[in-house]
């Protein structure tokens, strides 16, 4: 089987080396798309971030018409929604792999901004023992956090707040009832949902219902100095709308690995917003190891014939399986 691999340069060396202890696997790993558009002809697999299934490579693969699985190394398939794949073809994600990294990552921007770290760092490097500025400390105990989007990143970052005495209210399509919350509301209640949370936490999927959901409107309905944590797309942010939330004192704070533009630019308002909290779209790292192990269980699966885990229904109409 081969197996065309282009990931990040944080992907290496843990999980090209993962996938070339298969049995049966042929490894071609690329740094570059030239490189990857001579490989793709031949491949039967290509594993890849979204954003490597480029216009060129798709129409390698499409010429080629061996390709039976583009396995991702992420929880997001996004930038993937505007492609088309050669038939019969299955795309999976990374499934929940990523997971607990994100929910960790999700929940240490919440506690930083809580407990106003911030601030204390500033001081630190500035070498001033200074308290005054932390008259906003606050607590997760007895907080209500409502976290947007409950697949398994939302669930595993609802594990993690309830642990510290927080109540959840999860917010899905459907406000199922799911054992990870203390409460389940549908999408069509959000209003009511941000109206009683005093830390929303983003963990939605990016797709046209989602852009900019969180905007003017949504953030007036916010209890006033509620906390905002996205660990999902920065699109799903309305970007002015945040920085005027901010400027006004409606939201008391942001933490964002995730924004839109991306990356930020030197410049951008959002750098100078108040109590604004940014990392680099670094939430998923950490995990490799895990990645690779699950990359590799679905590589195993496909040898053996088998249904694979975190199957997307993008790709060939046949498929049938849920994520997993």
């Amino acid at each position: 089987m081969r197996v065309l691999y282009w990931g990040l340069p944080h992907h290496s060396p843990l999980i090209d080396e993962r996938l070339r202890r298969i049995e049966g696997v042929e490894l071609a790993a690329v740094a570059d798309e030239a490189a990857a558009m001579r490989e793709a002809a031949g491949a039967e697999v290509l594993v890849i971030t979204p954003n490597r299934y480029t216009e060129a490579v798709e129409q390698a693969v499409h010429a080629s018409g061996r390709l039976r699985l583009v396995q991702l190394l992420s929880a997001g398939y996004d930038p993937l929604l505007g492609r088309s794949f050669p038939p019969g073809t299955v795309v999976a994600t990374a499934g929940d792999s990523l997971a607990p990294a994100v929910a960790e990552h999700a929940v240490a921007l919440t506690l930083a901004l809580s407990r106003r770290l911030d601030l204390a760092f500033a001081n630190q490097f500035g070498e001033r023992w200074h308290r005054a500025p932390f008259s906003s400390l606050g607590s997760l105990c007895g907080k209500t956090a409502a976290v947007f989007g409950f697949g398994s990143i939302g669930k595993a970052i609802a594990m993690r707040l309830r642990a510290f005495g927080t109540r959840v209210v999860g917010v899905s399509r459907s406000g199922a009832p799911d054992a990870a919350a203390d409460e389940m509301r549908p999408f069509g209640e959000i209003a009511e949902v941000v109206a009683q949370a005093d830390l929303i936490l983003v963990a939605l999927p990016a797709s046209p219902e989602t852009e900019g959901l969180f905007g003017h409107e949504l953030f007036r309905a916010c209890r006033k100095g509620a906390l905002l944590v996205n660990i999902a797309r920065g699109r799903i942010v309305d970007t002015d709308a945040l920085i005027d939330a901010l400027n006004e004192g409606q939201l008391g704070g942001a933490a964002l690995d995730v924004t839109e533009p991306e990356p930020l630019p030197q410049g951008h308002p959002l750098w100078r917003a108040p109590n604004v909290i940014i990392t680099p779209h670094y939430a998923g790292l950490g995990a490799q190891q895990e990645l690779g192990d699950f990359v590799a269980q679905n590589l195993e699966r496909l040898r053996a014939g088998v249904p694979l885990l975190a199957v997307t229904r993008l790709g060939g109409g046949h498929i049938r399986h849920s994520p997993g």
